[in-house]
């Protein structure tokens, strides 16, 4: 595919969030309003996130003196995103305005950092950021307790109850074009194969639908019914062992969301450890960039030869070769013209063709 087209695509993308928000500004659907305005602000602090990512790896040589702040803000924006997952089934006006505030200093960051700033000017802004992003993150907070304790009532949109062990990433609707048969493969690698523990890779760009894809598998009914219990967790280049711990947790165990958040980490390995044990599992462990990370953690994950499986999405192919002995290696081509041009037309008019 044309670079410049497949570059034409990714920088489509905030045009496109953009049309969506348009979109939901004029709906005539109240009961879905939250939820839509939710998807558009976890895909804007996606995409902020992307870029933060891209600056810290490979422009460093140009926000020296701001570097730290810079992967504070990564830090609590990631903080942000998965508080904004837990309330995408709620109703209430005072989520979608907490919504809508993600939104804007999503935009704001990201025009600044785009704009190349000298440090002088992110010296000063960034504190002024984070400040905002900690409001907006102690707004949804206590809306949740709130909702929690019955002070604010608040509509659900119809949906199937899923315990515990059945929580993982959002299903925002994204689009998957020119991967049915790589989905439908992989699905075969995760429920049949071997049963020792196995890692299976997903490898590509960035951009190219690696995550997307495993949202599709992680759901995916087949896969439902086959893991006794399954996970989800972001590592990304910076990563913080313990919140990989308790975010896998909170997935596979019934434990109160505090108390986990309060293990130190000896407790937290064996909790995890634990709720493993003599169970199938399936981990996905979503943008893997080296094997330092997964050396440092992925020797807390029980075999006992009952098919578990740990799902990687990285960047780099020679990840997914290391992870293991018996691993295997899935890569996602770079689409098409005629595949961009189709998945530009379903994401941007939610159909097959332009209008």
């Amino acid at each position: 595919m044309d670079l410049e087209l497949s570059d034409l695509l990714r920088n489509f993308e905030l045009v496109e969030a953009k049309i969506k928000e348009h979109c939901i500004v004029v709906s005539n659907m109240p009961s879905c309003t939250t939820r839509k305005t939710a998807v558009v602000s976890l895909f804007i602090v996606d995409s902020l996130l992307d870029d933060l990512t891209h600056l810290l790896n490979h422009k460093a040589d140009q926000i020296v003196g701001v570097n730290d702040q810079i992967v504070t803000v990564h830090e609590e924006l990631i903080l942000l995103r998965s508080s904004l997952t837990d309330i995408t089934l709620q109703q209430h006006p005072q989520l979608e305005e907490l919504l809508i505030q993600t939104t804007d200093i999503a935009y704001e960051i990201e025009y600044i950092i785009n704009s190349f700033p000298p440090v002088w000017y992110l010296t000063l802004r960034l504190p002024q950021f984070m400040d905002k992003i900690k409001r907006i993150m102690m707004g949804i907070t206590e809306t949740k307790k709130n909702i929690d304790t019955g002070i604010v009532e608040v509509e659900n949109y119809p949906t199937k109850q899923v315990s515990s062990q059945e929580k993982g990433p959002p299903i925002l609707e994204d689009i998957v074009v020119g991967f049915d048969n790589k989905e439908t493969e992989i699905a075969e690698q995760l429920v049949r194969g071997p049963e020792h523990l196995q890692i299976i890779s997903i490898f590509g760009m960035p951009g190219v639908g690696k995550t997307t894809l495993s949202k599709k598998l992680y759901n995916n009914p087949s896969v439902v019914y086959h893991f006794d219990k399954r996970a989800w967790c972001v590592v990304s280049e910076t990563y913080n062992k313990k919140n990989i711990f308790t975010e896998i947790l909170k997935s596979v165990k019934d434990h109160d969301k505090e108390t986990i958040t309060q293990m130190d980490d000896e407790s937290l390995v064996e909790a995890l450890y634990k709720s493993l044990i003599k169970r199938r599992y399936l981990i996905v462990v979503d943008d893997i960039w080296d094997m330092n990370s997964w050396n440092d953690f992925g020797r807390y994950f029980p075999d006992d030869k009952n098919g578990s499986r740990i799902l990687f999405t990285t960047r780099h192919k020679e990840v997914g070769l290391k992870a293991s002995h018996h691993s295997v290696v899935n890569e996602l081509p770079i689409l098409s013209d005629v595949e961009c041009w189709e998945l530009l037309q379903r994401k941007v008019f939610q159909k097959e063709h332009c209008p």
